[in-house]
């Protein structure tokens, strides 16, 4: 380990020396600070957290399902396994070194640390679905106006990582390529760049990258417009599926009351029965419970 003595930089220009060689740390102070693809790292560390306690609760549950007489505890959602810890911070808003993390001197640790109360503060932002960033002008292609590529990609995206919100604005944000007028009815309108092949072969990666370093106050007004949208879209496909599962729940009804119990005395009508009843269940339990 050596003793040369280096200087931990924060953000506010300050300097914190250290005789231990933990090398130069940069640690952001506001959310103004983190980029974009730090916050889909941060959320998506805490997603697998929350996915591991319900995970390990569904597991007791079994258990003592199984094992009455020897029932286990819950898992206590305060547990590190289960929280973000000052670890998780450090791994994830900085390239400090985690391996060092034990010997890390409490001064340090303190001076470091104490940047990270902006975590605890709600961002504040407006849905946008337009975005100006180094002179140019991107606006976001809502559900109504995508492209067949477009929709395609995007669910790609979203299906593969729901938090990989770069490549997600790389394929739904269109740059405003300026006006085009027709010259014999005077008629103009804006033009954007075509979501194609070409595109996504040639300017995808580059345009992930330019997102993913950009502060994440910055982009999230325009991903919260797109998940607004996408809420907006679910909410009447939910009520459909809603509507003709109260229709498909009234048709079995009237079938099991028509037939009456002695249908589920006779060999060739009692399985048929069993079915439906067990059909009607699956459809309350899955579209008809609140």
């Amino acid at each position: 380990m050596s003793n040369k003595k280096v200087t931990v930089e924060k953000f506010d220009g300050s300097k914190q020396e250290s005789v231990i060689d933990f090398g130069s740390v940069k640690v952001p102070t506001s959310w103004d600070e983190v980029t974009l693809q730090t916050m889909c790292d941060y959320m998506r560390r805490s997603k697998e957290k929350e996915d591991l306690l319900e995970s390990d609760r569904r597991e007791v549950r079994k258990w003592n399902k199984e094992h009455p007489e020897e029932k286990k505890d819950m898992p206590d959602e305060n547990d590190s396994k289960y929280t973000l810890t000052d670890k998780d911070l450090l791994e994830v808003f900085t390239d400090f070194d985690i391996s060092k993390y034990d010997i890390l001197p409490v001064e340090l640790y303190n001076s470091i640390m104490g940047n990270f109360s902006f975590v605890l503060k709600q961002m504040e932002y407006k849905p946008s679905k337009e975005l100006e960033w180094n002179g140019q002008k991107f606006i976001i292609n809502d559900m109504e106006g995508l492209c067949v590529k477009e929709y395609e990609d995007a669910e790609n995206v979203m299906k593969g990582d729901q938090f990989d919100y770069p490549s997600l604005l790389a394929i739904l944000c269109r740059l405003r390529n300026g006006r085009k007028t027709d010259n014999a009815t005077g008629l103009s309108w804006y033009v954007n760049e075509p979501y194609d092949t070409e595109f996504a072969n040639k300017v995808f990666d580059a345009r992930r990258h330019m997102f993913a370093n950009m502060p994440v106050t910055k982009a999230m007004p325009m991903i919260a417009f797109f998940l607004m949208k996408s809420l907006e879209l679910q909410i009447p496909s939910q009520k459909y599926m809603q509507t003709t599962a109260r229709r498909l729940d009234e048709l079995v009804t009237n079938i099991l009351d028509s037939a009456g119990p002695m249908a589920y005395l006779k060999p060739s009508t009692m399985l048929p029965m069993i079915r439906l009843r067990k059909l009607r269940k699956s459809v309350r339990k899955t579209f008809l419970t609140s």
